[in-house]
């Protein structure tokens, strides 16, 4: 057929055809502004901005003088009234499909003003610890409404396991501050209270591992609210913990401390309780118990580094305190913990030789030089004759032959139970 317009005009208007004669044009810059509508992010921006400023500003103020205090219960209060609108605008926008991702900014933005992203908490205990403490058990009954409206809101629920290891994060979140006051003498606050303070925040994340299911999800209406509901979940539960520790960092500093890997000791072992629990949920494997293996591994490693003012030695039934000897039991209990889990007789051999270790000593020289007193003292057990080591033979004959009949029973019970599953097969089958 030829493709003269001639042509064309024969066929029918089903068939002609046709030319795209539309022409691109680039959005105007209003357009793109109320498409993009950047003006909850900068808002975002100016608020954890001003309030990080003024919050430096306070900390260089008088403590005992009016205006210090008035500065600082002002923009909390101002600050709780923004959070408020930021929460209600963004669950208002949240109804609407084309305004979700509007929404997403902003609770995205409120998830990060509760945790204190401007670090204007940490001031509250600097003119009087008890009242940085009332403020801080309001800002944490506070913070737990907001997190729950705002689940809510979206769709997301917690069980009452998952709201009490948040509510214990975003409590400690804001009581850190004062503890580390209380904490603090002339100033500064000793090695060992730090200590304290990281692994009382290592047992914060280890309760993470409570929950046998963190949150649950209503069915989304889209694609975009299905976003904003993850964004809230994940948030939701992890920044808590992660603000957690970036306020133990900023105390740190605050009062003089020292960084010492084995204040990190706690933090690796509460996130191994946390894989440990989240795979068994998924039904435990074993690759899942060596992850843990390393992850113990890595704070065995840290807590062997401690400073000489960790180490507590007390005289007398009480035994020393160290943080090796800590993270040796906690270890212990993780890999039990594993291998009741997946099984294996390697797991079971680590948890019970760290259980040792810890038993033997606090420090790493203390256990070598237990262990090898202990090789030292079963030695001069062992027989020196030929009738001793006659008498002994015998005797690890019958425990053999007892283990070796235990063994057969084990193997003689697990051919049955299969056997008897493969006849309820074929059973059904038929």
């Amino acid at each position: 057929m030829s493709d003269s317009p001639a042509s064309h005009l024969s066929l029918p208007m089903s068939e002609r055809p046709t030319v795209d004669i539309s022409v691109e044009t680039r959005p105007s810059w209003r357009q793109w502004l109320i498409d993009r509508n950047p003006c909850f992010l900068l808002s975002g921006v100016c608020m954890l901005l001003g309030c990080f400023l003024i919050s430096r500003e306070i900390h260089q103020a008088d403590p005992g003088s009016a205006g210090f205090v008035l500065m600082l219960v002002g923009l909390i209060v101002v600050m709780n009234i923004y959070e408020a609108a930021v929460i209600g605008m963004g669950l208002w926008l949240s109804r609407s499909q084309a305004l979700v991702r509007d929404s997403r900014h902003l609770l995205g933005l409120a998830l990060l003003l509760l945790i204190d992203a401007a670090f204007v908490y940490q001031e509250t205990a600097t003119a009087d610890p008890w009242l940085g403490g009332t403020i801080a058990g309001l800002a944490g009954v506070l913070g737990i409404i907001k997190l729950l409206i705002i689940m809510r809101g979206v769709g997301v629920s917690l069980p009452l396991t998952s709201c009490v290891a948040v509510s214990l994060a975003l409590i400690g979140l804001y009581a850190l501050p004062v503890l580390m006051r209380l904490l603090a003498g002339d100033g500064f606050v000793s090695m060992p209270a730090m200590m304290g303070v990281w692994a009382a925040v290592g047992l914060v994340i280890a309760g993470y591992a409570l929950p046998i299911s963190w949150a649950t999800r209503q069915p989304a209406r889209d694609r975009d609210h299905q976003q904003l509901q993850c964004l809230i979940m994940t948030g939701g539960m992890t920044l808590p913990l992660l603000a957690l520790c970036a306020h133990g960092w900023v105390g740190m500093w605050v009062y003089g401390n020292g960084f010492t890997p084995a204040f990190l000791s706690p933090i690796i072992l509460g996130v191994a309780a946390i894989m440990l629990r989240q795979h068994a949920r998924l039904g435990g494997t074993r690759p899942t118990a060596r992850a843990v293996a390393v992850m113990v591994g890595l704070a065995l490693g840290t807590a062997m580094s401690a400073p000489a003012e960790l180490v507590l030695v007390f005289d007398g039934p009480w035994p020393s305190i160290s943080p090796l000897r800590g993270s040796l039991l906690v270890s212990a209990v993780l890999l039990a913990w594993a291998w009741a889990l997946t099984g294996g007789i390697l797991t079971a051999f680590s948890a019970a030789s760290l259980l040792f270790a810890a038993l033997l000593g606090h420090t790493h020289s203390a256990i070598w030089h237990n262990a090898g007193r202990l090789v030292d003292w079963l030695a001069g057990l062992l027989p020196d004759d030929r009738l001793g080591w006659g008498v002994l033979a015998v005797a690890v004959a019958f425990v053999l032959l007892a283990l070796g009949g235990g063994l057969g029973w084990k193997r003689e019970r697990a051919t049955r139970e299969r056997a008897g599953a493969s006849d309820q097969l074929i059973t059904a089958e038929e």
